[in-house]
């Protein structure tokens, strides 16, 4: 592996020693700094995943609603008096916070 240099600030160096003395199998700051790295990575991964997936979801639903008003003829409701708007927009709220604590 090629050795390469970084400076790194008081913070990050004591964040790094506390890696080095909780975790048994890691016995330097460099193996720190790439156990870090790799564990967010993936945290990192998945919420982009987790978040790509439920935006798709979303254009599913938005389409599917907007054909929906396309064959019944009707008007989108005003969203600041529906209640309709209000109960999907506290699922939808619901659903964004399963998603994102399921991630963690």
């Amino acid at each position: 592996m090629k050795k390469k240099s970084m400076y790194i600030s008081e913070a990050v160096e004591e964040i790094l020693n506390d890696v080095v003395k909780q975790e048994p199998h890691i016995e330097n700051r460099s193996q720190a700094l790439r156990f870090l790295v790799l564990r967010n990575y993936e945290e990192y991964s998945n919420q982009k995943k987790k978040l790509t997936a439920m935006s798709k979801e979303m254009s599913v639903i938005l389409e599917l609603v907007s054909s929906l008003t396309e064959s019944l003829h009707t008007e989108i409701i005003d969203k600041d008096e529906s209640e309709t708007y209000s109960d999907a927009l506290d699922n939808v709220n619901k659903r964004i916070k399963r998603n994102l604590s399921r991630s963690r």
